[in-house]
């Protein structure tokens, strides 16, 4: 018997994410990946790409909409500034982070930052 994959069974990952994004606009594929993409991803390679036409851009606001079920706004707020924070410098905060690690991922509040 053969397995049929579907969308649920497949695993997605941010190598593969990144493969996709050439073929799609930031709200295309926010909104067709949506469900699978971690808050960190959204901010980091969607948010605020000023090389797309202002109509086809991803806004603050619909990122949001869509996880304020997920997270709380402060948060929301905690990725986004480390997201700006590591797209602007070499030090990022996933290395600031690791610094004081104890290595329980499970009860960790910062697990979308370090991955």
């Amino acid at each position: 018997m053969e397995i049929i994959a579907t969308k649920y069974t497949k695993s997605y990952n941010d190598e593969y994410f990144l493969q996709k994004l050439d073929k799609y606009t930031s709200c295309e594929f926010f909104n067709k990946y949506k469900n699978y993409l971690s808050l960190y991803f959204v901010f980091f390679y969607l948010y605020y790409n000023l090389y797309e036409p202002i109509n086809s851009r991803l806004y603050y606001n619909e990122i949001c909409d869509y996880y304020k079920y997920y997270y709380s706004i402060e948060e929301i707020t905690k990725i986004y500034d480390s997201a700006y924070f590591n797209k602007n410098n070499t030090i990022t905060t996933k290395n600031i982070y690791q610094t004081y690690c104890d290595r329980k991922c499970n009860n960790c509040i910062y697990k979308d930052i370090c991955y």
